[in-house]
């Protein structure tokens, strides 16, 4: 029993120690804080672990479609750790990855509240499942808030 916690120890510990080590250092996070332009702040992201977050060139001009795809990255961080842990944390890391869920539901509710601003807004939605199908699409063309409702079906 002890060798066995010992050995979990060990293993999420050479996993957390690993991803640290892709996080930004003090003296990066320093110099994104002194990045003037969007532009400016993703060139200094694509040096670091962050750069499949920020390849793609239409990024750079757009604050929305960077701050979807660092969620993207770090929701892919979060699978990656489900993947290789033992039961106990996947429970604790799928409920981390909820979180997603819940923000990417909140985010359709504002935009099925204000239709207006629908059109401009629904691409910056992530629409792939990240726990629970989220039927993005249904959601934005209920009629009411009971239709929206109805529209959820199984999801929590």
């Amino acid at each position: 029993m002890i060798f066995r916690a010992l050995s979990l120890y060990a293993f999420l510990n050479a996993k957390v120690r690993a991803m640290a080590g892709a996080l930004l250092s003090p003296e990066q996070r320093e110099a994104r804080g002194r990045a003037i332009r969007l532009e400016e702040f993703v060139a200094q992201l694509m040096l670091t672990a962050y750069r499949e977050a920020v390849v793609r060139p239409e990024i750079a001009g757009n604050p929305r479609l960077l701050e979807k795809s660092l969620l993207l990255h770090d929701i892919s961080l979060h699978r990656k750790i489900l993947v290789a842990a033992p039961a106990g944390v996947r429970e604790l890391v799928f409920l981390l990855l909820e979180r997603y869920d819940l923000k990417n539901f909140k985010a359709a509710l504002r935009l099925w509240y204000q239709p207006a601003e629908r059109e401009e807004e629904f691409p910056y939605l992530i629409a792939e499942t990240i726990c629970h199908p989220l039927p993005l699409t249904d959601l934005a063309a209920a009629a009411s808030f009971d239709d929206l409702l109805a529209r959820l079906g199984d999801s929590p």
